[in-house]
This record gives structure tokens, sequence and C-alpha cells, in this order.
């Protein structure tokens, strides 16, 4: 054999090998929120009926209930049943343990090594669990039981990333609020306040509602009626919160918004033109706050309390902060940080607050975050204008801007460039979004909150664990979809449709686009709720596209159009998403529902190809359904 034939052959080799590695070499995962770092491998680990987890036998204590809760999870995902031990890994297992050192990971990031094995290891349980969500979220993207192989070190940007919760003005069932902590766990946010007492908004009489939402054994009676947690319910959310890496951030709203106080001893309240705020110049005030939080900080196990403080008299700044620095003293004596709203127009600056106090700062006319941080005052970003939710108020936002916060917003900016902050500002902890319930629950239910937070949870989390994914909205959006609901609550997609016909709730959407600013993303046309919908930009030839994610012998299509509608579509379905087969060509369609019986056929995806719409405000879809043949 020649030089050059061998140089040729060498090189033929060559080029095998590099294509081979091309195509063994493994792109990011896509999780929400996105990894900070990944380092490729070659090929995928599956995991099977012999992998098992487990735990370090040096921290069995702390990682222990971290494994069985990955157990329960991976049977709900993917129908994996893995036996949890105490010792040394195999091939093909996973294996949880802690690590000391890494100050760019800290105490919530973690890092995972896929090779012939699953290693999550970080400094703290917290940060273990944080690496399991991601392990979980890869497979239930998953077609097959893969992982792919290679490196996570995957750390928040953001100290503080939550949500805020109104119960006082409407009640949430403590199941409901487990769920919310499981929500947040599986996209790694790390607090939820939980704001226990209010009232309707600018009461003018004593018996106008009001509502505390914790039991009281000091004051008998206090506890709402149409609604409470008792001490043994508050204490399974802690546990349950401190499992999953939440913090819970429990919020007495005094010395306004304290109606269900002054209703319960009229002696405290200001006056009866302001019945909802209680009266600083007496000592039997002092005394009722005071033995109320005493009841409960033992109660409370995470390290901060709010204290609420917002929205006080005009003019009655010294003794607002008095009170204050009274609140202040008596969490710095229990043990606890105190954070409250910024609301400095109430006392006489910020010279005037607590030094060590943390601030929410939901108006920059009431707090200027720029003040704030130059007088050594941490903030968190709770500015009302991009965070906060009022459902069917009319004011605020019914659901917040997904679109414009994703590609737009970051936690140091405040609306204004006179108070947006320093990206680097370190009295800046992060950022918080707030649900409150001005409308006391009318005309809508909890489940209607729920559907207004997880896309802002969704969003959020990318936004303050890394500072936006490099993937376009409207792909995050499918990304969405895939992850869904966190495993083992009554939301999760992998339950909620089990009993239904209609396979499109089972499988996934996409679309070409949605309407700029809105949740109207496409799997609102598959959610099973005709009171949700996809809406297209407001432009012609657009598309809504369905996987079922099998084949199945379909027999009807039934499309629920809305106002705005395709007066000229087509309705295609595939076999592979490849090539596409037009069942229907339709015009001069005048709205409503569309509904079509197909021959029998294996059909796996569904496309509707909207070419003309009705109006110049793009396409709305309420639901579609396709059902299987008998």
């Amino acid at each position: 054999m020649s030089k050059q034939d061998k140089s040729t052959i060498f090189g033929l080799v060559v080029s095998i090998l590099v294509l081979v590695v091309i195509l063994l070499t493994n792109p990011k995962p896509t999780v929400i929120p996105s990894l900070q770092e990944w380092s490729s491998g070659l090929g995928t680990l599956t995991l099977n009926r012999y992998s098992q987890i487990w735990i370090d036998s040096q921290y069995e204590d702390q990682l222990l209930p971290v494994g069985l809760t990955l157990h329960d999870e991976l049977i709900m995902i993917k129908d994996l049943d893995l036996p949890v031990h105490v010792g040394k890994p195999g091939w093909g297992d996973i294996y949880l343990t802690l690590a000391k050192g890494d100050d760019v990971i800290g105490v919530e990031g973690y890092e995972i090594e896929i090779g012939c094995k699953v290693i999550i290891r970080s400094e703290t349980a917290d940060g273990v669990f944080r690496g399991t969500r991601t392990i979980l979220q890869i497979l239930q993207q998953a077609s097959s039981n893969g992982l792919p192989r290679g490196t996570i070190r995957d750390y928040p940007r953001w100290r503080v990333r939550g949500f805020m919760l109104d119960v006082g003005r409407m009640y949430f069932p403590i199941g409901e609020l487990i769920d919310y902590v499981k929500l947040l766990s599986w996209y790694k946010m790390n607090e939820f306040h939980i704001h226990l007492n209010d009232n309707q908004p600018s009461p003018t009489d004593m018996n106008d509602y009001s509502a505390f939402r914790l039991e009281s054994d000091v004051y008998p009676g206090l506890a709402a009626r149409d609604g409470y947690y008792t001490k043994a319910e508050w204490s399974e959310l802690e546990s349950i919160a401190d499992l999953y890496g939440v913090s819970i951030l429990p919020e007495i709203d005094t010395p306004a918004h304290a109606l269900a106080m002054t209703h319960y001893r009229s002696s405290l309240v200001y006056s009866e033109m302001e019945v909802d705020k209680i009266n600083l110049a007496s000592d039997d005030t002092y005394q009722f706050i005071t033995n109320l939080w005493l009841e409960y900080l033992p109660i409370f196990s995470f390290n901060t309390v709010h204290i609420g403080g917002d929205e006080y008299v005009s003019g009655a700044s010294t003794s607002f902060t008095k009170y204050l620095k009274y609140l202040d003293d008596l969490m710095i004596k229990n043990n606890k940080e105190t954070r409250m709203w910024g609301s400095t127009n109430e006392t006489n600056g910020f010279d005037s607050l607590p030094p060590g106090i943390s601030l929410d700062i939901y108006d920059y006319y009431s707090s200027d975050p720029q003040e704030a941080v130059a007088k050594g005052f941490n903030v968190v970003n709770t500015i009302d204008r991009y965070l906060y939710i009022v459902p069917q108020a009319g004011y605020y936002r019914e659901y917040l801007d997904t679109q414009w916060l994703y590609g737009e917003w970051q936690p140091y900016v405040f609306g204004s460039k006179r108070y947006d902050l320093d990206p680097n500002e370190p009295h800046l902890l992060g950022a918080k979004f707030c649900v409150w319930n001005d409308k006391l629950g009318d005309g809508y239910s909890t489940e209607d909150v729920y559907n207004r937070v997880r896309p802002a949870v969704q969003t959020l989390s990318e936004i303050l664990w890394n500072d936006g994914s490099d993937t376009s909205y409207l792909e995050f959006t499918r990304l969405w979809q895939k992850i869904g609901d966190a495993p083992d609550t009554r939301s999760d997609n992998n339950t909620r449709f089990d009993d239904t016909n209609n396979l499109a709730i089972k499988g996934f959407a996409y679309s070409s686009s949605i309407e700029n600013g809105t949740p109207n993303i496409a799997s609102q046309a598959i959610d099973g709720n005709s009171d949700t919908y996809w809406q297209s930009d407001y432009l012609d030839d657009q598309w809504l596209k369905i996987d079922l994610l099998d084949h199945y012998h379909v027999s009807q299509i039934r499309i629920h159009w809305g106002e705005t509608y395709a007066e000229e579509f087509r309705l295609q379905t595939s076999k592979d998403g490849i090539f596409w087969k037009t069942i229907s060509t339709v015009t001069d369609f005048q709205g409503g529902l569309f509904e079509i019986s197909l021959p029998k056929n294996s059909v796996r995806f569904v496309r509707i190809l909207a070419d003309k719409a009705s109006s110049k405000w793009g396409f709305v879809v309420h639901e579609i359904e396709i059902s299987i043949a008998d």
C-alpha cells in the first residue's frame, strides 16, 4: 500500500471519528431556568429497572428525604421505581452527596456529573434538591429514560427569587399553598411570601370584610371564619417547604390593613374614619401585637419575617417610626430579621428606619431605590407597575407581561432611570411578584389565580436564576408546556386528564406566534378550559400544531374558534411531523365551532394553517378536541 493510500485511509478514519464525536456530543439540556454551565460528554446514560438511588452515608440525615422524594417523582414522571439505599453507587445509578468549597456554586447551586452514573452534589441539601429538579425536567421532556452525558454547574444570580400571595383577602386551602411550594421549587424559586391578614380596600365600617388566617390560642376567635390555618397545618407547610428548598416568609400586616384586629378588639382602632388602622398611641395596641407575634415566632422557621408597614395614616410619622423600631427590636430579640414594604413616605425618610431592616420596594415614589441602597438598606424589587397581579380589578395587571419581562426586564429595573439600580448593586437582593386579591375572589377562583401565577413563575425564574435564556420567547413558551407543573400537585399535567377521551390535552401545542405581551400561548388551546385560549400575533398566515406524542386512529377533530377566527384555513395531519396530509380546506368560514370526522388512519400530529383572519387582531382558538376512534 502506498503512502498516499495510507494517508487517504488515515484521513478517512479521522473524519469518521470526528463525525462520530460530533454525533455523540450533546447540546445543553433545555430546562427552566436555563443552566449556567454545561460541558458535554458523549452519548447518553439510560436509567432502567436495574438503576438505584444511593445516598452518601456521611450525609444520610440530610439527603435521605431528598432521595425518597426523587424516588416518588420518578415514578410519577417516568414510571421508574428506583430503590433508595445508603452507600456507594454502581453503573447506571443516581448518587446524592454533599461537597464543600465551591464559592461560585454557593449554598444554592449544584453540580451534576452524568457519565456511567449520575452524581448530584452541592454544599447543601437544598442545592442537591435543586439538582434533582433539573434531572426530572430533562426526563419530563424525553421520550425515553435517557440522560445526556456531561457535566452541569448551576447556580443563581439573585438571592431572592420570590412570589407573594395575598391569602388575607382570599382563602387558599393549605393543600394549595403546598402546591405553590412545589411549583416554586420546580422552577428554583426560593421565597414564598404569604400575606396573612388584610381587609377589603378602603373599609368604612368595622363589619366590612377582613380576615386573619392563623388560629390563635392567645386570641380565640381572631382567626377568620371563612378559612384559616391551624398550627399543625402551618407546621406541615413549613416542613414541606424546607425539604423543597423554599423559604416561607410570613407577613402579619400592621399598623394598616389591620381591620381583622380592630374588629376583634375595637379599642385598637385608630379612628372611625380609619377603621383598618391600629392606634399607635395606645399601650394596649403594643401589648396586643406583641402577644400575637410571640405566639407565632417560634412556629415561623425562616430567619426573616415581614411586618407589613405600608399605607398608614399620613402625618403620623413619629408614632409610625417608633412602632417600626419596636417591632424590629422584637424580631431581633427572637433571632429574626425584619422585612417591610418600602413606605418611607409614612416616616421621616430612611434615616428614621431601623438600620437592619430590608425593604420590598413596590413604588419608587414611596421609597427611592437608589437612596435606599445608598443608606445601606437591602432591597427586593417588587415594583407594582411590572410585578403586581390584581385579578378582576381593572387596575394593575390580570397577567404579568411575560413576553416583555423575558426580553427587556431585569431586577435592577424599577421603571425609571432616575430610580433604576446598578446591575451589580450588592444591596439588591433580587425580585418578587405579587398577587393581590383586592376583589376578595369575586368573579374568580383559586384555580384562576394559579393560572396567572404559573407563567409568571416560569418567566421570572429564568430571569432571576439566569439572566434570560438564549432562546426566543416563543421557544421559551414551548418549553413551558413541556416542563409543565410540578410532580405531585393537583395541577400536574401527568395526572390531570387521565379520564378523558380528548387526546389533545395529553399532548403538546406549538404555534407560529402569540399575541404580543400576553400569556395566551399555544398550550391554552389544549388545556381543557374553554375560558383560556391561544391568540396569534396580528398577522395572517399563522399556524398551530399539536403533537399527540404517539400514533392514534383519530376519528374526530373539533376546533372552538374565538371572536377573531380564520375565514380561510387548512387542517392537516401527519405521522412524523414532516410529511403532511391536508384533510380539509375551509373558505368563507363564519366562526364558532368547526368539526370534522376522519376515516380510520394513523395520526400523531395535527396542524391548523390559518391563512386569513376575520379581523386585524389575528387568530384565537379557545380549544381543540381530538377524539380517538372506538
